[in-house]
């Protein structure tokens, strides 16, 4: 039993941990390949395993490859009769669809979720919100948010962890569009947030649709400078790396004037992170991007995901002492 152990151990460690810590969102390709050598080894005893399955959707969302991690989750959900392993399938089939931009099937996932899961209500709720609103369905959207301002008013629903408290700033600005009407590009704008800050925007297909929602805007988003941010994110993983500085350059451009504790800080802070990340590639601008990364630590604290961002800043620091 010892064996099969280990083996999930450093799966776990290769296609979850690892992605984690990633600079860029881009998966190493040597921690890939470690993870495809041992599902390799183990197929024959263990390849129609729930977890073992559950490893091969996670590679195969590691190499972009969305249908075949949707076919494995699937599988792994199928399988296992443990409800949490079916709700962590469930988890990633969600996160796959919406990768993809499936907004139908990725609301069908999140909305069993919402109705199963004991701990993350809130944030699952939030996640139907987006679908809906994404596809313009006004009515059903309509009955989503009345659900969710009842989940609201029930203290035991919301908890004061940082997840919760990242729905609540993104629902009051959704909540404000409800007042005079609903835009589907704030919704979708949201959407590519989550699969920017969630690691998956290198794995959205097709990412030139999110592109081009980025760059027809037109002032018509939720919060100020993100389109720009997912815009340079978007390009910088195209390799259109001139284009992507610009796009970034923006953000701090409209963002100049706001304090570094306003509670959308992190796009500025992540907007300094992707041109710092993009500078340092370039032996001649590596000092520029040294300072982009030092500003970040100097400048903000207490924004959304700041853990996160922290973590992959002293990774990028630390490579230039290398």
């Amino acid at each position: 039993m010892r064996a099969p152990l280990a083996t999930l151990t450093l799966l776990w460690y290769h296609t979850i941990v690892r992605p984690f810590f990633s600079q860029t969102g881009h998966f190493s390709k040597a921690s890939l390949n470690a993870a495809k050598i041992l599902l390799d080894d183990n197929d024959p005893e263990f390849g129609t395993s729930a977890f073992f399955l559950f490893f091969q959707g996670r590679v195969c969302r590691l190499q972009s490859n969305i249908p075949g991690a949707i076919q494995a989750f699937q599988g792994a959900l199928e399988k296992s009769p443990q409800r949490e392993v079916q709700l962590l399938c469930l988890h990633e089939i969600g996160w796959c669809y919406l990768a993809s931009l499936s907004y139908v099937e990725a609301f069908h996932s999140f909305n069993i979720l919402k109705k199963r899961s004991r701990w993350s209500k809130y944030f699952y709720t939030y996640l139907t919100l987006l679908c809906l609103g994404a596809l313009d369905n006004r009515k059903e959207l309509d009955k989503f948010v009345q659900s969710f301002l009842s989940l609201q008013s029930d203290p035991s629903n919301y908890s004061t962890n940082q997840l919760d408290d990242f729905v609540q700033k993104r629902l009051n600005k959704l909540l404000d569009t409800f007042k005079v009407e609903p835009q589907p590009i704030h919704f979708k704008m949201f959407v590519y947030e989550l699969l920017y800050l969630w690691s998956l925007l290198a794995s959205a297909t097709p990412i030139t649709i999110i592109v081009q929602d980025c760059l027809s805007c037109d002032g018509e988003e939720p919060m100020l400078g993100l389109s720009k941010l997912i815009l340079g994110a978007s390009l910088n993983i195209l390799n259109r790396k001139a284009e992507a500085l610009t796009a970034l350059e923006s953000v701090l451009l409209v963002r100049k004037d706001l304090p570094s504790t306003a509670p959308d800080a992190h796009i500025t802070a992540f907007a300094l992170y992707e041109m710092g990340i993009i500078l340092i590639e370039n032996y001649e601008t590596q000092e520029e991007g040294r300072a982009c990364l030092l500003k970040i630590q100097s400048s903000f604290k207490n924004f959304d995901f700041e853990s996160r961002l922290s973590v992959r800043i002293h990774g990028a620091l630390r490579s230039l002492e290398e």
